[in-house]
């Protein structure tokens, strides 16, 4: 009878989980003087039955793995081990000369420096263990870094882990069996011997790499609401948060994007365009022909269709706006970078044997002309980088890559990987007719007219060399502003994507110096969907404000005449 009952309560019993975020930290003194006062922060999710083998196999996303001894390790080996009680996984970690095979060593105290009675515990393990599994998500804390090198949670910095647990004595032991390869073999595996607090919402105890000497602490506690705000060792706090759980959200808000992208209206009306390609040309005839009367008829009727396409236009770059805004976490990056004011020279200044103005522009056109292939060169570059770390098939060049190359500022989130994108997210290149996380397009000289116009006007010509990269992904376009900002010195930044409601097309306009001599570029990010909204509205514009019907005498559209060439 008593055995029965003993069983219904244990079928009952609900599963044992733990999940916490905290400190590792090495003793000053450790034997090994690599990791002497190294502090990581981590966050540990734990789990009983079939929800820690999931978390212990690991996902697609989070391929591939690497054994203790950091070589590629097979999926299928980690699938045939997954058939193990958690306690008894990860025989493969006996290749080499060290002494621990896996964690059932440690579950029969077979392991040297892990006694019955370890850390002052006489019960030692009272028989009543449990086997977990699951995963470490860590994190090196700069402040404590003296050569500032940088993991993120957001990289997949993952150890996988097995263990038991009692809850008799709350004692937790587990250890390392394999990571992933984007932890660049940094973070290694290691035993970890704890206890929790009787309510479960702390921890504290000690770990070990394979060679035991025990040496290095561990602490932490609940994860809870998706975050935990931990304090590195400058006391600046730190919050901890839920990739998994951000990118379950940036799944099903990317699945809400593709809905609204579908649903959203053609930016471009063919049938008013068609109407006022024919009131522009009578309008034409009329001024031709002098009848004054028609003329402006014709003109009224432009300057009427262009309100109510202008009024469509801010309503559909809304709706834009708001299919953007639906990836929220991707979005957010976006949002997060700030305003810079130009203290800077607005422009190397002409050379002084230019004394009047137009000889000034037209100094100032000719070193733009000797300035735009290196200018193109570089802005080239860097695109077909992100491009590359966004590729599937470059095995070879991804985020980390992307990050190390360039050096990217180690306190920028970078929490989606660039390759995942759906084509959707991406753009196809007019060049190659195939789809990219960015494409870029250089903008046409400025011509001496247009650039005497600007400087009459008390406009500074800092556009000379520009060009405008384009992006369907918040994110992408993100990852690509950190790029230039760690590669070139950009003395102004505006994110008009912060500056609600908005007054005109939205983008992130920089100016920089490519070569570092003071002369200034432009390089515009823009979204996809915004850029052809401004085309649009342009257009709209040249009508709106003319004066007179004179001033828009040339086709309001571009005219495909065919090539140039011809024999």
């Amino acid at each position: 009878m008593a055995q029965k009952l003993a069983e219904e309560v244990e079928k009952n019993r609900k599963l044992w989980k733990c999940d916490m975020a905290g400190k590792w930290w090495a003793a000053e003194d450790c034997s090994d003087k690599s990791q002497a006062g190294v502090v990581y922060m981590f966050r540990i999710q734990l789990a009983e039955g079939l929800a820690g083998d999931a978390l212990w196999l690991g996902t697609e996303e989070d391929r591939p793995f690497l054994d203790s001894y950091d070589h590629p390790l097979n999926i299928d080996i980690l699938a045939e081990d997954a058939k193990l009680p958690a306690a008894r996984r990860g025989a493969w970690c006996k290749r080499g000369t060290r002494k621990v095979v896996n964690v059932h060593q440690l579950y029969t105290s077979t392991v040297e420096g892990v006694k019955v009675e370890h850390q002052g515990r006489k019960d030692g393990y009272v028989g009543d263990e449990i086997p977990v599994a699951g995963q470490f998500q860590w994190l090196k804390d700069v402040s404590s870094s003296t050569d500032k090198q940088w993991l993120s949670v957001n990289d997949f910095n993952l150890e996988f882990v097995t263990g038991v647990y009692s809850p008799s004595s709350r004692r937790l032991t587990v250890a390392g069996t394999h990571k992933n390869a984007g932890s660049k073999n940094e973070t290694g595996t290691g035993i970890y011997d704890m206890v929790l607090s009787e309510d479960g919402k702390t921890m504290t105890g000690l770990s070990t790499a394979y060679d035991p000497t025990w040496e290095c602490h561990v602490s932490g506690e609940t994860f809870a609401d998706g975050k935990v705000v931990l304090k590195n060792s400058k006391g600046e706090e730190f919050i901890f948060d839920d990739v998994a759980e951000k990118r379950k959200k940036d799944r099903e808000q990317r699945e809400k994007f593709a809905k609204a992208q579908a649903a959203l209206g053609n930016i471009r009306d063919q049938k008013a365009r068609d109407l006022m390609k024919t009131y522009h040309a009578d309008m034409v005839e009329c001024v031709l022909k002098n009848l004054e009367n028609e003329m402006n008829s014709c003109n009224e009727k432009l300057k009427e269709i262009s309100s109510e396409q202008s009024t469509r236009l801010g309503k559909i770059m809304m709706a834009c706006m708001e299919k953007y805004e639906l990836v929220e976490e991707r979005y957010k990056l976006l949002t997060n970078i700030k305003d810079k004011d130009g203290t800077h020279p607005l422009q190397l200044p002409a050379p002084p044997i230019a004394k009047d103005v137009p000889s000034q522009v037209r100094a100032l056109l000719a070193v733009a002309a000797m300035k735009e292939k290196r200018f193109r060169d570089e802005i080239s570059a860097i695109v077909r980088d992100v491009n590359k770390a966004a590729n599937k098939e470059e095995k070879d060049f991804g985020m980390k890559e992307l990050r190390e190359k360039y050096n990217i500022d180690t306190t920028i989130e970078m929490a989606f990987p660039l390759d995942d994108l759906e084509e959707n997210m991406r753009i196809i290149s007019p060049e190659d007719m195939k789809p990219h996380a960015c494409v870029g397009r250089f903008g046409c000289p400025k011509s001496f007219d247009r650039a005497l116009a600007k400087v009459s006007a008390g406009k500074v010509l800092r556009d000379l060399n520009r060009a405008t990269l384009l992006f369907e992904d918040p994110y992408a376009l993100a990852v690509t502003f950190h790029v230039l900002n760690s590669k070139f010195k950009v003395t102004e930044i505006e994110n008009k994507f912060n500056r609600k409601p908005y007054k005109q097309p939205p983008c992130l306009s920089l100016n920089l110096d490519v070569e570092g001599i003071g002369w200034i570029s432009e390089v515009q990010l823009m979204l996809q969907d915004i850029l052809e909204v401004k085309k649009e509205m342009h257009r709209l514009y040249e009508v709106l404000r003319a004066k007179s019907p004179l001033e828009i005498m040339k086709p309001l559209f571009k005219i495909k005449h065919g090539s140039d060439n011809f024999s």
